[in-house]
């Protein structure tokens, strides 16, 4: 899919670079309300990091179909999910309470390998129920404890698919544009025509991902509105449909991609937040 329209301006280089910097902000909201600073202020800042995991999951997406060796990919993520892992359980058993503090990495990870497995389109893509069980698992005891206003200390926050349902909609959504696409375009208009590999490719997959945003977002606001729902996060997470802005614009191309960046966007993860979390230590 070489072929794009002129406004497709924006590789994966410069999404990648904005879901950084929009999950930036919202972890310096998490931290202004662990500690109760400025509620108003991180309230901003939350609804701008809504719209930085749909780019993640964009990424993700992209990552799957293009890699030529998916055990490294998911090492990466696995160890990079680890290495998070054990800064939440310093930080919130030996500083501050960050309960609810959900790691997005372990949603990457779990939606990676489910998208791997269903790739396959044989016996191997059975196994995508364990991975997809799990993010039903996590949704189930987020509900039971918003529900009952207990703490489940058998399945701690941080082992859990903080997206979980949300995350499982956005991949496979993504994910499947892809086929779609191609689907609809072979023989759109009569027999004789075939739009495939042409600019509108890149502009239909773009249209039906930001239609599955829109519809994922719809279907966990309406799973909110159940009995025992916490429908203000819900409500809060709505604002993720504004990242069809940066999809739309999404040109295919993998753009600037050295080494140093490569690595350096999986470091930032674990590094942006232990600088945060010295900043605040010291306020």
């Amino acid at each position: 899919m070489a072929q794009k329209f002129r406004y497709h301006i924006l590789s994966s280089f410069w999404i990648k670079v904005i879901a950084l910097f929009l999950m930036t902000l919202d972890h310096v909201a998490k931290f202004m309300y662990f500690n109760e600073i400025s509620p108003q202020i991180a309230n901003i800042l939350e609804i701008f990091g809504r719209l930085g995991f749909p780019l993640f999951i964009l990424l993700l997406v992209e990552g799957v179909r293009h890699t030529s060796n998916f055990g490294k990919y998911a090492l990466r993520l696995g160890i990079l999910a680890a290495v998070i892992l054990v800064g939440q359980i310093v930080i919130h058993h030996g500083f501050m309470d960050i309960y609810g503090f959900y790691s997005p990495i372990i949603d990457l990870l779990l939606c990676a390998v489910i998208l791997y497995l269903l790739k396959q389109n044989n016996r191997k893509s059975f196994w995508a129920i364990i991975p997809i069980a799990y993010i039903i698992l996590s949704f189930i005891v987020m509900s039971i404890e918003d529900q009952r206003g207990i703490e489940i200390w058998w399945f701690p926050f941080y082992l859990r698919s903080g997206y979980n349902i949300f995350a499982l909609l956005l991949s496979l959504g993504f994910f499947y544009s892809y086929p779609i696409a191609k689907a609809m375009l072979k023989n759109f208009g009569n027999a004789a025509e075939n739009l495939e590999g042409t600019p509108y490719e890149r502009l239909l997959v773009n249209t039906l991902m930001c239609f599955a945003l829109l519809l994922a977002v719809v279907l966990v606001y309406l799973i909110g509105l159940l009995p025992g729902g916490d429908i203000y996060n819900i409500a809060h997470e709505a604002y993720a449909m504004c990242a069809v802005i940066f999809i739309f614009f999404y040109s295919g191309e993998l753009g600037y991609n050295k080494k140093w960046f490569k690595y350096g966007a999986y470091a930032y993860f674990p590094l942006h937040i232990i600088i945060i979390f010295l900043v605040f230590l010291f306020i």
